[in-house]
């Protein structure tokens, strides 16, 4: 029960964290992300704008498997702390290991949500992949 109180707890500053770290780390290579993700509009735009490979990169790699794998390891972190019977549940190893797979997830998951997602630039939906609704 603690594991998924601090998983809500931490979710959203963690994912507006991380948001902006990826679009601080995807601009070397010319892809212009907005700094803070909201108003998510300007965020959904822009992500509109990737080609399909870099919408694999940094939807998928970076947003779906960098940052699930953060968020789990974060959470377990927390909840060690919080309650010290739990433990932590993974080694530094393990976190590379880890990493790597959901990395490797997140390829699948960014080129399952490319096929998927609604192409025309005149959309406005905030989502990050669905078509709009019929």
């Amino acid at each position: 029960m603690t594991w998924f109180l601090t998983l809500a707890v931490l979710i959203l500053p963690l994912l507006l964290i991380w948001q902006t770290a990826i679009g601080l780390l995807v601009r070397p290579w010319g892809i212009r992300f907005p700094l803070f993700p909201l108003p998510l509009k300007k965020l959904s735009a822009a992500i509109r704008g990737l080609s399909k490979w870099e919408y694999i990169i940094v939807e998928g790699v970076l947003g779906w498997g960098v940052g699930t794998r953060l968020l789990l390891s974060a959470t377990d972190f927390v909840s060690s702390r919080v309650n010290p019977k739990s433990g932590l549940h993974h080694a530094s190893g393990s976190f590379v290991v880890g990493l790597v797979f959901f990395m490797l997830g997140g390829v699948g998951w960014g080129w399952i949500m490319w096929n998927t997602r609604d192409h025309s630039p005149d959309y406005q939906g905030l989502s990050i992949s669905p078509k709009p609704p019929d």
